[in-house]
């Protein structure tokens, strides 16, 4: 059971890469490496630090500009 469970993981992962190449998204590791650490606020219910998470969606911009290309 944990097995099947780590090669679904495993899947996921690989289709997830497979359509970041394909999509050939630029990311902004500025606004990504801050909106993470809102991410990490947000599910460690720091408060403080979730402010931090609306810089995450400016990281998210580019991925949907490039959706809308393809």
């Amino acid at each position: 059971m944990v097995n099947d469970l780590h090669s679904i993981n495993k899947i996921n992962l690989l289709r997830t890469i497979d359509i970041i190449f394909i999509m050939k998204i630029t990311f902004n590791w500025y606004w990504g490496t801050i909106g993470f650490l809102g991410f990490l606020g947000v599910t460690m219910n720091e408060p403080l630090w979730y402010v931090f998470f609306v810089f995450f969606l400016f990281f998210l911009e580019p991925v949907f500009k490039t959706a809308k290309k393809k």
